[in-house]
């Protein structure tokens, strides 16, 4: 039978996994250890409570049109630059 076995004097060389399926597994478990350890001294936060239930309603976006002849348009309004600037700082203020 020629070709079925390793031939006289030749040396194969092969790895043997075992041991480090073993020591893998082993490090699995203390991971596994040491995490749910870990998990348990969380410490406990005590967060702010809301004053009210109430949801804050966002406003609108301000959308700033500048067309080709460079006219400004701000919700359908035509601005100049100057005047432009007043309104976004009102959009930018308290209640804006």
């Amino acid at each position: 039978m020629a070709g079925a076995g390793p031939s006289r004097g030749k040396i194969v060389a092969t790895i043997n996994v075992t041991p480090l399926v073993d020591v893998v597994l082993v490090l699995l478990i203390i991971f596994m250890v040491t995490a749910t350890y870990i998990a348990r001294q969380a410490f406990e936060a005590d967060l702010p409570k809301a004053a009210s239930g109430d949801p804050i309603e966002a406003n609108p976006p301000l959308v700033i049109e500048v067309r080709a002849d460079r006219a400004i348009w701000v919700g359908g309004e035509p601005f100049t630059i100057e005047t432009l600037a007043e309104r976004v700082r009102r959009k930018d203020g308290p209640g804006g």
